[in-house]
């Protein structure tokens, strides 16, 4: 089956993989949320999970990326930041890779700086987080969009502070 990706609001953006010139340096944040697919629960969702920490963090490592990132067995929430052409070209590498079903892309700017530019990839759990914010955002899974962004934005820095104490 195709993965399903729903972009709000910033359609243009998601259709430039690999932007040229100086839209290639710029500063990008991309904020998403997908449900996993059974191959993200294979051979356990514990497992799966510790895999692809190792994965991601190798990767935006080499790519100039931070980030962070819910895991749960329901959904995914992340932010990524980093260069426009790194952070396409991972985009990219997402829609294809069979862990994600139901992307929905709340929001793709610009930015001037990074929130998480601590983290090549903070990975955090739900139970990190406010049961009323958790809630929200799967709320807003329904309806993406900025003001969605912003919730998984807060959900994701409760995340990090809660891992940081």
């Amino acid at each position: 089956a195709a993965l399903q990706v729903l972009v709000f609001p910033h359609a243009h953006l998601a259709q430039d993989p690999a932007p040229a010139g100086d839209a290639a340096e710029k500063l990008v944040r991309l904020t998403y949320m997908s449900r996993p697919t059974g191959k993200a629960l294979e051979p356990s969702f514990v497992a799966a999970m510790a895999v692809l920490k190792d994965q991601v963090v190798t990767l935006n490592q080499a790519h100039g990326l931070s980030g962070a990132l819910i895991v749960n067995p329901k959904f995914f929430i992340q932010v990524l930041e980093g260069d426009a052409r790194p952070l396409f070209s991972t985009l990219a590498r997402i829609t294809r890779d069979p862990r994600h079903d139901e992307l929905r892309i709340f929001d793709i700017s610009g930015v001037s700086q990074r929130i998480f530019g601590n983290w090549e990839m903070h990975f955090g759990a739900a139970e990190d987080v406010s049961p009323a914010l958790i809630w929200s955002c799967v709320e807003a899974f329904r309806h993406p969009g900025p003001l969605g962004a912003g919730l998984l934005i807060s959900a994701l820095q409760q995340s990090v502070r809660s891992a940081t104490g």
